[in-house]
């Protein structure tokens, strides 16, 4: 549910603050396609990858994680199980999953018929949306995944 929320709750400021659409005027199918989005695929597929799969992938960096700051400093195993973590999260699940999902989402939010559509401009902005996604996330991840407790890691 947090993760529904936070998806409309983006939309709704990029649709009132950024589009400058008035209240009466919101694309209310943009929102319940975005609050899906949110629910389904950052919660649920989230959920389960990044707590069921990736402890099972590198049971070291969820163990790191659980550490105190003074035993993370001695164990160089665990925080690199911790980059091999991010490195396939942003090398593997961004760009090859989470963003072709995010496109078919937004495509749907426009025009039910419009999937292949998003797959074009998916196309056409994949490498600049691929390395907007790295500048943020690979060092916000490095340090969600190190020093944050598994079930903090996503909501």
């Amino acid at each position: 549910g947090l993760t529904c929320a936070k998806t409309v709750a983006a939309d709704l400021l990029v649709q009132r603050s950024v589009e400058k659409t008035p209240w009466r005027r919101l694309d209310a199918r943009r929102l319940v396609v975005f609050g899906f989005y949110g629910l389904a695929y950052l919660g649920a597929v989230q959920y389960f990858l990044f707590n069921k799969v990736y402890p099972k992938l590198f049971p070291r960096a969820s163990a790191f994680a659980a550490l105190p700051l003074g035993a993370k400093l001695r164990d160089g195993a665990g925080a690199a199980a911790v980059l091999r973590q991010v490195a396939v999260d942003q090398g593997l699940h961004w760009p090859l999953s989470a963003l072709p999902a995010y496109y078919a989402c937004a495509a749907l939010g426009r025009d039910a018929a419009a999937p292949v559509a998003a797959f074009h401009k998916l196309a056409a902005s994949w490498r600049q949306d691929v390395l907007a996604c790295w500048a943020v996330w690979l060092p916000a991840e490095a340090l969600i995944f190190g020093l944050l407790p598994l079930h903090w890691q996503v909501p």
